[in-house]
């Protein structure tokens, strides 16, 4: 079993928008702005049907940017206004060369689109011509970006029915960009127009959408900027302020100008800051003297050091000198032997001609062979004077042995007459019979070996 409960909850009612809704009706209205190819951004539609334009989006993402490079820079096209703030680096060259191609050119857009009020005010001639219910206007400028040229980025102001990206393409088919020529040939097709001055493009602008004159368009832009960055109120009381903004703004409602007057007014505590802060810099600027006694006495001590340097430098500018003298001798020595070097080499590279062409001869050909033929001459003389030793060797041997021999046969004869002379004396008759034992030396063959003659004699035996 389940119980239900039915709760009736009271919502608040909603609250109307502030402002006047008449007046809201019977003006040009802002529903949409954009940017294409500028800073980090490629196409960027921002869509403001209700006429209020909000960014949200984490730090860094470019809502800052992209607000300094719409509003209000496309309602005076006053370049050197676009940061909204003294920290800010924002210019034209850094919103057209972040996220560029290096070293190239790059063409971006910026605009306001507005709607025609619901409700037409009498038209005055001389202000412009009255809107159409249900009209749609853009105005805004092409950025053409080149590096190398002065000023970097070149601004041409335009305006055209509808909506950029949307009526107007800014893009050929292929997604390539539009040359100049053809850009503003494709705005006037859609009847629109590109300004040649700036000064054209703002009273455009302040005639058809504010009936009103180039210099009152300035001065909303400069207010514009004086409520986007307070410190440029400095000088402005809050009632002057609030009638600026009246005068500016005449839509808002008065009680939206009276808080704003109220919170204005704070300024007024920002100025006894100002006068604390006066009090503040002369304190410090007596520490300032004090400082600058000490900063003195640095500086002489630096200015000391500073003159020792000095010397040191000349010193070792005379040192550096001497080393340069040095190095330009030796500089010239080095020229000088890459000359003998030259010269050394042009006579290297005719010896090898001429060591070719000697080589190349019947007569270094001819040596040739007369040197292998001394070689091989050399080499039998050699070996004849091995042979020569060998058989002289072999003859000195044969001469003692024969010379031994001899000996010991003049021994051995010797001693046979010995006996045969004790025979006798020992009263034998001497008997005669042939010679037991004799010998006779005679000239040996003489041998020729090269140049030496190698003779052995030897004894006959018998």
């Amino acid at each position: 079993m389940s119980d239900i409960l039915d709760l009736d909850f009271a919502l608040p009612p909603t609250p109307p928008p502030s402002g006047n809704p008449h007046r809201f009706g019977s003006r040009w209205c802002l529903i949409g702005a954009g940017l294409s190819n500028v800073w980090r951004y490629a196409d960027l539609d921002l869509p403001a049907p209700s006429g209020r334009l909000l960014l949200r989006g984490p730090n860094g993402t470019g809502k800052t940017t992209a607000l300094e490079a719409l509003w209000p820079y496309l309602l005076d096209l006053s370049a050197a206004k676009l940061a909204a703030g003294k920290a800010r680096p924002t210019t034209l060259k850094l919103l057209m060369s972040e996220g560029a191609r290096a070293k190239g050119r790059r063409y971006g857009y910026l605009w306001l689109t507005f709607a025609a009020p619901t409700c037409q005010p009498p038209a005055d001639p001389t202000l412009g011509p009255a809107a159409a219910e249900g009209e749609v206007v853009s105005f805004g400028v092409r950025l053409q970006y080149s590096p190398s040229s002065t000023p970097a980025v070149k601004v041409i102001p335009f305006t055209v029915p509808g909506r950029p990206l949307k009526e107007l393409p800014l893009r050929t088919g292929d997604g390539a960009a539009l040359e100049h020529e053809e850009f503003t040939t494709r705005v006037e097709a859609a009847g629109g127009r590109v300004f040649a001055e700036p000064e054209d493009y703002i009273e455009n602008m302040a005639a058809r959408l504010w009936s009103t004159t180039s210099g009152e368009l300035r001065l909303l832009a400069s207010r514009l900027r004086e409520v986007r960055n307070p410190t440029l109120l400095g000088d402005v009381s809050p009632a002057a302020a609030a009638d600026a903004l009246r005068q500016s703004l005449p839509g808002v409602a008065d009680d939206v100008l009276t808080a704003t007057a109220e919170a204005l007014a704070e300024s007024d505590t920002t100025r006894e800051a100002f006068a604390r802060d006066a009090h503040a810099a002369t304190v410090l600027q007596e520490f300032a003297r004090v400082w600058t006694a000490h900063a003195v006495d640095v500086t002489r001590t630096a200015h000391t050091a500073a003159r020792k340097a000095h010397d040191d430098a000349a010193t070792r500018q005379g040192h550096l000198q001497q080393r340069t003298g040095l190095l330009n001798a030796v500089q010239t020595a080095a020229q000088q032997a890459r000359t003998d070097l030259q010269s050394l080499g042009d006579a290297h590279r005719e010896a090898e001609a001429s060591r070719r062409a000697i080589e190349t001869s019947d007569a270094y050909r001819s040596h040739g062979r007369v040197i292998d033929l001394r070689k091989r001459l050399t080499a039998e003389q050699s070996a004849a004077a091995s042979s020569y030793d060998r058989l002289h060797a072999a003859a000195e041997q044969a001469r003692t042995q024969t010379r031994t021999a001899q000996e010991a046969l003049d021994d051995i004869i010797g001693d046979l007459d010995d006996l045969t002379a004790r025979a006798q004396t020992a009263g034998a008759q001497p008997t005669t019979f042939e010679t037991l034992l004799a010998h006779h030396s005679r000239a040996r063959m003489t041998r020729p070996v090269a140049d030496r003659v190698a003779v052995s004699l030897e004894d006959e035996r018998s």
